[in-house]
């Protein structure tokens, strides 16, 4: 029991950058990245959000969410239909659901295109007056911009 204090002790007081790493090298989920980046040298893949603040907290997230930029939407479908069970589950916000092989019990990941958004002229309420735009060449900073300031707007 002191041992796994400990541990646990050693990691929340580990540098970010440290518990981040290590969570991307020990999540099963996340295997399949390093190969995609080596098919994709132009790719960019970023944790954020909730799974971020997670993991600084020293939880383990259920959820992970990840923004792939730099690859279009058909490329990345194409590839990831290769390593696992790929949804694309909207078009409007580029999202796809991802369940890599050998992860069939676990929650699939979500995984974004970067995209803008902003209020329809005729607002009314609700998301469905947002315009929202999908681009795979934004940057990971314009992306981050259109989200909420709190802890969403947080990437690594």
């Amino acid at each position: 029991m002191i041992g796994g204090l400990l541990i646990h002790y050693a990691h929340k007081s580990a540098a970010p950058e440290f518990r981040v790493a290590n969570f991307v090298e020990s999540e099963p989920r996340l295997t399949w990245t390093s190969l995609f980046l080596s098919d994709h040298p132009e790719a960019q893949i970023y944790l954020v959000g909730g799974t971020v603040r997670d993991v600084l907290l020293g939880s383990s997230p259920e959820d992970v969410d990840l923004v792939v930029r730099g690859v279009p939407a058909k490329t990345i479908e194409r590839w990831l239909s290769r390593q696992g069970a790929v949804r694309f589950v909207g078009e409007r916000f580029g999202t796809f659901k991802f369940t890599p092989h050998g992860c069939r019990d676990m929650q699939p990941i979500d995984i974004a295109l970067p995209r803008t958004e902003q209020i329809a002229d005729e607002h009314r309420s609700g998301r469905k007056d947002q315009v929202v735009e999908t681009d795979f060449r934004l940057s990971i900073k314009e992306d981050l911009s259109r989200r909420d300031y709190t802890i969403n707007a947080i990437a690594f």
